[in-house]
């Protein structure tokens, strides 16, 4: 229920803040097309996308998003980000055996450090 607030606290930020926060732009998302109005009634009217529980759906969404929003000049497209991100998950297992951590585990910090180190050694 955090998120619903959260999304709310920023909603409302954006509409009556009259500072440069609120040019700051904010992706959607949700499993189902609109299961979002069983907990949060007052978004109807938004541009809520559905990624139906699809790592490939979720990230060719925010890779579109990002590429309308950001000024980004080249992204790879979504299927090039999900085939990478595929690679990732792959290497993991192999990854934390070396690093003798559980996947389980993992804390978020170390994850990303993880990924980090993985983008670093296949982008040479």
């Amino acid at each position: 229920m955090n998120v619903s607030f959260e999304l709310g606290v920023f909603m409302d930020a954006q509409r009556f803040d009259q500072s440069a926060e609120r040019s700051r732009a904010a992706l959607i998302l949700d499993r189902d097309t609109y299961r979002y109005g069983s907990f949060l009634s007052d978004i109807s009217g938004q541009d809520i996308h559905s990624h139906k529980g699809s790592a490939k759906n979720l990230i060719a969404i925010v890779r579109n998003w990002l590429a309308v929003t950001s000024n980004a000049t080249s992204l790879p497209s979504g299927s090039q980000v999900y085939d990478r991100y595929m690679r990732f998950r792959k290497d993991l297992p192999g990854m934390l055996r070396t690093l003798r951590i559980d996947a389980g585990d993992l804390p978020y910090a170390e994850y990303v450090q993880t990924a980090v180190t993985w983008t670093k050694k296949v982008t040479r």
